[in-house]
């Protein structure tokens, strides 16, 4: 495994884990706590939080290339390939799905099989963040 990882896998690494980190910061707000079920479900649907981090290629493909996503009649949120263009949403995408694979391989995320629309980051994933974000303290 001699290679790092590129800025594109590092920042799926992040946004799983920033997601993670926004579920645990939510579910113990006082407005959650107060809340019922009903509404602690709005609540989570609105932060745009899961309690297993995941995130949807969509949603690299916005950050990373900053485009926009719109909403469909069904509530999917999708990107608009006529205004994009097709070779450029493909390159990105295809950069996007193989950086999933790449990473789902070392063990940082985990995917469900044959499907890399959606990741979510592992314990190991975890691990290499933090090991990577911490800085070493001076000699």
């Amino acid at each position: 495994m001699g290679r790092g990882l590129s800025a594109l896998q590092k920042t799926m690494l992040k946004m799983s884990m920033d997601k993670l980190e926004r579920y645990q910061k939510t579910i113990h707000s006082p407005a959650y706590l107060a809340a019922s079920y009903v509404d602690q479900t709005d609540i989570l649907c609105t932060a745009d939080v899961n309690h297993w981090g995941g995130v949807r290629a969509i949603d690299v493909l916005v950050k990373v290339y900053g485009w926009s996503a719109t909403t469909t009649y069904s509530g999917w949120r999708c990107l608009p390939k006529s205004e994009i263009g097709q070779k450029p949403y493909m390159a990105a995408y295809i950069a996007v799905r193989k950086s999933v694979q790449r990473l789902a391989k070392r063990g940082l995320i985990a995917t469900h099989p044959n499907n890399y629309s959606q990741y979510w980051i592992t314990e190991e994933g975890k691990k290499y963040l933090l090991a990577k974000l911490t800085p070493n303290p001076e000699i």
